[in-house]
């Protein structure tokens, strides 16, 4: 691939674009906010809430009709006719309708739980494609560089100025960086594929563009994250579940208590109406007591889970924490000699200028260009590491 090529495709995939600075956060809240799969599961849990209210209201009624035919030679044919209601013991309803309430804060609980997943999915998303997109950026330079110091070494050597050598040594190390120059930008159009499979839309949505910095986020002092664990919206929506677990369980303690119906009935029998009235009693002996058991297995479960997650939750604050400290550590050694600096051009003119070698060039180059690369995977891993913390306490 020539270097004319490879600009052309970095150009497609860098759109130049004045950005505003909330650019990043712009293009994730549009993204999270047209997400299928959220939308999905806020009709499933609304389907859930739904079945739970459907399962809180009445029996249908019953119509019952009978007709007796007289097989003798004597006597009418019998009949008749009734309607009926079965109800539960009344205290279900009002445990059921608590149930549904807690069902439906659950809901929002877990919608809040995956909103704040996805989000923190697509930004790490955008993340490694800022970090793709600055790699290549910079992989182009070294690529405009070598190339023209490949076609001046060259040129001197048609003159007679240096040596077979010196050539091939440049222009091994010019291909060698050509080389990464092409993985960047494979890399680059795949990261942006993923942002494209997880719904960026370049027609409704804010441009990609090598403008888009990684998100910056202040720390605050660690006992303010160390405190936030209860309030992470996983043990939040776990505490829910249990919530939901618990009317649950209370509801069917309370079905073990009898059911009853009441209807009306009228019969004919021998030439005469008969009006009258029917009670049922329904005794609940085989079931009841196996669901209670199942339901309060369920609660304890509940329970157990959301002091897991809580601890979880806690664990990874203080991981992610340590993360954060040691990455912004080494950040702040490797980033003064290496971040807006022009190494690789005063390199190129003490080259020049007789002050190094051909071989200390390409040896130097190399050196403070992977430099350049390790701090964009720090600052890429800090990034990272920033929107974990943030999944985690996003009230701070």
């Amino acid at each position: 691939m020539n270097s004319t090529l490879k600009n052309i495709i970095l150009g497609m995939l860098l759109m130049p674009t004045a950005l505003s600075a909330d650019t990043f956060s712009e293009i994730t809240n549009a993204m999270v906010g047209s997400s299928p799969i959220i939308q999905a599961q806020q009709e499933a849990l609304r389907a859930q809430l739904l079945a739970t209210k459907a399962n809180n209201t009445l029996n249908n009624p019953e119509i019952e009709f009978e007709r007796l035919w007289n097989a003798g030679e004597h006597g009418d044919n019998r009949w008749s006719a009734g309607v009926s209601q079965r109800f539960e013991w009344p205290g279900i309803y009002n445990a059921r309708s608590k149930a549904g309430q807690a069902v439906s804060e659950a809901n929002v609980r877990r919608m809040d739980e995956l909103r704040t997943e996805i989000t923190a999915q697509v930004s790490k998303a955008l993340i490694d494609y800022v970090e793709a997109s600055r790699k290549a950026t910079m992989l182009a330079e070294a690529d405009s560089l070598l190339s023209s110091l490949r076609d001046a070494t060259e040129k001197a050597y048609r003159h007679g100025e240096t040596t077979i050598l010196d050539v091939n040594r440049t222009a091994v190390e010019a291909a060698g960086v050509s080389a990464d120059y092409a993985e960047a930008l494979a890399a680059l159009a795949a990261r942006r594929a993923d942002l494209e499979a997880m719904g960026y839309n370049p027609r409704t949505m804010p441009p990609l563009s090598f403008g888009i910095d990684f998100p910056n986020y202040e720390l605050l002092p660690d006992e303010s994250y160390l405190t936030a664990a209860e309030t992470a919206p996983a043990v939040v929506s776990a505490m829910a579940a249990l919530k939901v677990a618990e009317a649950e369980a209370e509801a069917t303690r309370k079905g073990r208590f009898p059911g009853f119906s009441l209807g009306y009935r009228h019969a004919f029998e021998d030439g005469n109406h008969f009006n009258g009235l029917s009670v049922g009693i329904e005794l609940p002996i085989w079931r009841s007591g196996k669901e209670v058991a199942a339901a309060n297995a369920a609660k304890l479960a509940s329970s157990f889970q959301q002091k897991a997650v809580l601890t979880e939750t806690a664990g990874r604050i203080r991981s992610t924490l340590n993360t954060l400290h040691g990455l912004k550590t080494r950040i702040s050694l490797l980033a003064p000699p290496v971040e807006n600096t022009n190494n690789q051009r005063l390199l190129l003119k003490a080259y020049k200028g007789g002050q190094i070698t051909l071989l200390d060039y390409l040896r130097e180059s190399t050196y403070f260009l992977d430099a350049r690369l390790s701090l964009i995977s720090l600052q890429a891993e800090l990034a990272r590491a920033g929107v974990e913390l943030q999944a985690l306490t996003p009230g701070l």
